[in-house]
């Protein structure tokens, strides 16, 4: 039999879960395959027809067409002062580029490159970022098609069209949503403004054709928000693996385990972090140690951290994780008393400060980035200022083209409402679990 290999991808929240559910990049009999969340398995070549790896720098992988992921989600400007904004995130990428070296692993064979893997997107969370190309597995796939990485060539306009055209992007359906809600809304607000500013009769073509506009971008964005709301309502199905549900914070916090695959479920963040089990080369080994538990794998690399406080409280929740853990094969040791104490990378299992999605960006929450929502609310509202206004005569076709509007309108307010929602209920779980152990 022979012996598979995979990378895939690490973590998901809100609407790039099923990314981190479905993506794998899997080598196995001398074939590699790609794994989508949107289609069927791909066959992308053979160890014969594969000729050359290569990695690329985080700074040459940024240098990609269409990345970052979206320019119009800038959420980490949301995190910093305003002041020096710039200064910080300069600082930032400096950081990651000195820490990851690696930022992206290429495939090619004699027509060029078949895949770009963006290596930060599939590390395992308690991994160095400057031991990605180990960590992720892409050295291990590498090897087991026969190939050792080279020195790249040089980045010009023409290969970097060609490696850019190959960069996985799982999001990639969601973020082409995104843009054309934000377009067909801008679009409509133009119109709005331009026949109110030329004085067109109302309802004329131009108030029809900017309330569809309207209406479809607010569809859109009705639709993500139903994503995110079915991604993170329904609980994730174990399909073979052991459940260990952490004790006590939001319901539904939990580390399943099994032989292919150990999911991290964090609710409070929209949040599953997938790591390859013992099978594919992932978790071999859970270490017990007085402040961290750690995750490991064969060769003793940590994959992820969580502190001992928060996973296995007790000594009865430490034998529930072990009962886990040995049904899927993954051998448990107690750690030493001084592991790591205070470096480990560790998951938080608790909401922070009682905040919930604190990690999530705009898109992934379903309000397809920062300024969606404002502007589909500005598209409807404009539209109701002709016919609402002093004077003006609404026929049938009119009362339709005002109920579509007020319709947008409270579409946009609904989906604002519900995620505060759903913020405000993952904080009220953590506040009574706090208060109940305070006791």
């Amino acid at each position: 039999m022979t012996e598979t290999h995979q990378v895939s991808w690490a973590t998901g929240r809100g609407l790039s879960i099923p990314a981190a559910r479905h993506v794998r990049l899997v080598a196995d009999g001398g074939e590699l395959w790609l794994h989508d969340s949107d289609a069927e398995p791909r066959l992308l070549g053979t160890a014969a027809s594969l000729t050359r790896a290569h990695p690329r720098t985080h700074s040459e992988l940024r240098s990609l067409r269409r990345w970052p992921a979206d320019p119009a989600d800038e959420s980490l400007l949301r995190q910093v002062p305003a002041s020096g904004v710039v200064r910080r995130i300069e600082a930032e990428r400096d950081r990651q580029e000195a820490l990851a070296p690696s930022g992206a692993l290429v495939l090619s064979g004699p027509d060029g490159p078949v895949i770009t893997v963006p290596l930060l997107d599939v590390v395992p969370p308690g991994a160095p970022a400057s031991d990605a190309l180990r960590a992720s597995g892409a050295a291990a796939l590498v090897r087991a098609l026969g190939l050792t990485l080279q020195e790249g060539p040089p980045l010009d306009r023409t290969q970097r069209a060609a490696e850019s055209r190959v960069l996985l992007r799982p999001q990639r359906r969601q973020l082409r949503l995104a843009r054309l809600v934000w377009t067909m809304a801008v679009v409509s607000v133009v119109i709005v403004l331009v026949a109110l500013q030329a004085g067109v009769d109302w309802p004329a073509w131009p108030h029809a054709v900017a309330c569809l506009l309207a209406v479809a971008a607010t569809a859109g964005l009705v639709r993500s928000r139903l994503a995110f709301r079915r991604l993170t309502r329904t609980p994730l199905e174990a399909a073979g693996r052991s459940v260990y549900d952490v004790p006590g914070g939001v319901a539904g916090t939990q580390v399943q385990f099994g032989h292919d695959d150990v999911v991290i479920v964090r609710p409070y963040e929209a949040q599953e972090i997938w790591l390859r089990g013992p099978a594919t080369g992932g978790v071999a080994l859970v270490e017990l140690g007085a402040a961290q538990v750690h995750l490991r794998d064969a060769e003793g690399a940590l994959l992820a951290g969580f502190d001992t406080a928060e996973l296995v409280p007790a000594t009865a929740d430490a034998d529930r994780l072990r009962a886990c853990c040995e049904t899927a094969g993954i051998e448990v040791t107690a750690g030493r008393l001084d592991a790591e104490v205070g470096t480990g990378a560790t998951t938080p299992l608790r909401p922070i400060d009682g905040r919930a999605g604190w990690e999530l960006t705009e898109r992934e929450s379903g309000a397809l980035g920062l300024s969606v929502p404002i502007v589909c609310g500005l598209a409807a509202v404009l539209g109701l200022v002709a016919p609402l206004g002093p004077g003006a005569k609404v026929d049938a076709f009119g009362w339709l083209l005002v109920a579509a509007g007020v319709a947008c309108v409270l579409a946009v307010l609904w989906g604002a409402v519900s995620q505060q929602r759903w913020r405000r209920s993952v904080g009220r779980d953590h506040g009574q679990y706090e208060q109940e152990r305070a006791r």
